[in-house]
């Protein structure tokens, strides 16, 4: 090829890649996630305390409801407080923890799941440094589960342990030279021992296992409101997260699941009286107040203390946005009916106005009765579910004898549904110079 067409050649190249790179842009927008879950499945969890606690569990199965009225997803929490995949207990804890492979095919045939999700690691490793011997145990009781779920056929979803904080307890956290470690007597770096337990679950290809890292959102999350908050933590004890790690970690499967929130938008232009977007009904302009019927999902919201503040979290699964379009008047008062909501401005209203943050609100009201329906159902039905199926954890409690709670959860799945079903809301804006 001589100079010229060389050139020429060359010239044509650089043109016509940013070119390309234009068009494939342009054709090629950023896929939509596609939930993975099918009406009817069996969704089982299984974990140590973290899962039984369930608090994750609970927004999961509340956001499903609330997006999903229509259809049936069975979820079940049988994990089990203190409990291994590695068979360990440390000197000193007041009785062996338990082993989930002892009950783990008693759970999978009872259950019979479609989905397994399963959060072991944070005892495994037993309050202590790194050692060879424990990690191996740990990772052949990881492997043992992996194959145990997949000879039932159901798709695995593996999540790293979750992180420890020595930070809220320094007093009793103890160097690498302690003659004894637990969970009384933590290492003070065993988040590091948990991290390398993730990396190893990280690194594994196996068919039907899908791997989560809830460690990495976790610790980052505690990392950038520790720049504003040298205090801030997630878990009060450094092990067990409260409601907002807990949120961080229903994301996080959700997520993996292609569920991504919901914002419901309701758009009014009070010229027109029409909805742009939205469920509307019956809009009416008397004398500048503006009225409608909207019919909308309940909101799925996280309410914790200064939520607002934390960095980085977004507080809705599912959510509220209100945008009246065309008002003549500066400020407005939100009724729902005859109950004051909030005091807006016309911009906020053209701009769009977030209502999760009025807890006064019908939907935000029934959200936080759905998510308190779903815990009762769960602490039920699972516990009775966890002491019929049988395991060797030494335990006080006494959960509602098997025939009882399912007579009981019976009647909370109606109320479930019939919380979670989107009604109307009759909202009104009342000019606040006409009042």
């Amino acid at each position: 090829m001589n100079r010229k067409y060389f050139l020429k050649y060359q010239f044509k190249s650089y043109v016509l890649i940013p070119v390309l790179a234009i068009l494939m842009n342009c054709v090629s927008p950023k896929p939509v996630p596609v939930s993975v879950l099918k009406d009817g499945q069996q969704i089982l969890f299984i974990g140590d305390s973290i899962t039984q606690d369930g608090t994750y569990i609970d927004y999961i199965e509340t956001f499903l409801s609330a997006k999903y009225p229509d259809k049936n997803f069975n979820i079940l929490d049988l994990g089990l407080s203190s409990e291994t995949v590695c068979g360990l207990t440390e000197p000193g804890h007041p009785y062996p923890r338990p082993n989930v492979h002892e009950r783990l095919q008693r759970v999978l045939e009872r259950t019979d799941p479609d989905i397994v999700v399963a959060c072991y690691g944070m005892n495994d490793g037993i309050y202590s440094p790194l050692s060879e011997d424990r990690f191996k145990a740990f990772q052949d009781g990881i492997l043992k589960l992996i194959n145990k779920v997949k000879e039932t056929g159901a798709q695995l979803y593996l999540l790293t342990p979750p992180p420890y904080d020595p930070v809220p307890v320094s007093e009793k956290v103890v160097d690498e030279n302690a003659p004894v470690f637990g969970y009384a007597t933590p290492f003070k770096n065993y988040d590091q021992v948990l991290k390398t337990y993730g990396e190893w679950i990280m690194g594994l290809q196996i068919p039907d296992v899908i791997i989560i890292n809830i460690h990495k959102r976790m610790s980052g999350f505690i990392t950038e409101n520790r720049k504003t908050d040298p205090e801030f933590y997630l878990a009060r004890d450094g092990v067990h997260p409260g409601p907002v790690g807990h949120w961080l970690m229903a994301q996080a499967i959700l997520e993996q699941w292609g569920e991504t929130p919901v914002m419901e938008i309701c758009e009014i232009n009070a010229k027109k009286l029409n909805s742009p977007q939205g469920d509307v009904q019956d809009i009416k302009n008397e004398n500048g107040e503006i009225s409608f019927s909207w019919k909308t999902p309940v909101s799925v919201l996280l309410f914790a203390n200064d939520t607002s503040e934390l960095l980085g979290l977004n507080n809705t699964l599912i959510g509220q946005k209100l945008l009246v379009k065309k008002l003549k008047e500066s400020d407005y008062k939100l009724f729902e009916r005859e109950r004051e909501i909030a005091s807006l401005t016309g911009k906020q209203l053209e701009d769009g106005i977030d209502l999760s943050a009025y807890l006064g609100l019908s939907v935000n009201k029934r959200g936080v009765e759905l998510l308190n329906t779903v815990r009762q159902k769960r602490r039920i039905y699972d516990s009775s579910l966890l002491k019929d199926i049988g395991h060797l954890k030494p335990t006080t409690t006494s959960p509602m004898a098997r025939e009882k709670a399912e007579e009981e959860v019976k009647k909370l799945r109606l109320v479930i549904k019939e919380t979670a079903y989107p009604v109307a809301v009759r909202l009104r804006l009342v000019p606040v110079n006409d009042r």
